[in-house]
């Protein structure tokens, strides 16, 4: 989540109360390795077939499914990578999108987020 540091503890608490979550901490956005995986159906027809596959591999992502119906594209990044693939991805016939959501890892021996104390 993004916001202030008083809403982030109340979530982990919120979170930490939930039957399948092990651990939920506050980290620092610059001291973590943040993504997020989207995946991404479109409607080709066969002219643009191959400009989708272009435009999936200029984004560096993966066709993981294919067929006459649909192309299904997984794009891995962070947010704003992700939202510019799905704005050029709609002239291409947008048919669905799913979301992960961001997910980080602290990032090991960060001076920065030792320095802050931002671990909880």
């Amino acid at each position: 989540m993004r916001g202030e540091r008083k809403e982030a503890e109340q979530l982990v608490r919120y979170l930490e109360n939930l039957v399948d979550v092990v651990s939920a901490k506050i980290i620092d956005r610059d001291a973590a390795v943040t993504r997020e995986l989207a995946l991404v159906k479109l409607k080709p027809n066969p002219k643009t077939r191959l400009e989708i596959m272009h435009l999936a591999n200029v984004f560096r992502s993966s066709v993981v499914h294919i067929s006459d119906e649909s192309i299904i594209i997984e794009i891995v990044g962070d947010s704003e990578k992700i939202d510019a693939f799905i704005g050029l991805a709609r002239r291409y016939g947008l048919k669905e999108v799913t979301r992960t959501g961001m997910t980080a890892l602290p990032r090991e021996g960060s001076a920065t987020s030792n320095e802050k104390g931002v671990h909880l």
